[in-house]
């Protein structure tokens, strides 16, 4: 789903306008739900001629940006762990933050789901499952790049490079579970 991945992309793009990627306790709420907003805005504009109410997708993808930059765990898509060097503990803590953001993705993103897709217990799984591969290895690339380079781009290739996993993952999943659903008919 290209353009599953466009809209996530261009999203992520516009919410680094408002948002420096950072420590977990740098960001809160408000880069949550400002990074939570652009990125379901896009998805939410791609997915209208699949959910009758788009406009949930995107409330329920910005409640839980929010949410989880409210939480203890922060809006770990914007997070980069500078205290944790070591690979092993990165890939570690990756695993870990990534199962907590993908369950409350999945679980309020299934709430826009529910009239439209079937299995929606399914996007829950997929969403923690991609996350926590998506962080694992977005962090562990990251920190194996500053180490070489000595620069922070390093991390943000790999934060980047965790969006891209996370991303092609749950629009793979998101086309199976639409694929029942019969595009809706837009007005002319």
């Amino acid at each position: 789903m290209p353009q599953w991945l466009l809209a996530t992309a261009t999203g992520f793009v516009a919410s680094l306008y408002w948002i420096e990627l950072g420590e977990q306790t740098d960001l809160g709420v408000v880069e949550g739900l400002i990074g939570g907003a652009a990125i379901g805005v896009f998805q939410g504009l791609m997915l209208r001629h699949y959910l009758a109410q788009s406009w949930h997708w995107i409330l329920a993808t910005t409640a839980a940006w929010g949410l989880l930059g409210w939480s203890s765990i922060g809006a770990m898509g914007w997070v980069v762990p500078e205290a944790v060097t070591d690979l092993p503990s990165r890939v570690v803590f990756g695993v870990i933050e990534g199962i907590k953001t993908g369950l409350v993705l999945g679980w309020l993103q299934g709430w826009a789901l529910k009239q439209q897709a079937v299995y929606v217990v399914r996007w829950v799984m997929i969403n923690t499952m991609s996350w926590a591969m998506a962080l694992a290895l977005g962090w562990a690339v990251g920190a194996l790049l500053r180490q070489i380079t000595g620069l922070f781009i390093g991390e943000a290739i790999g934060l980047t490079l965790a969006w891209v996993v996370a991303t092609a993952i749950t629009g793979s999943a998101l086309s199976q579970l639409l694929c029942e659903v019969p595009p809706i008919k837009q007005p002319d």
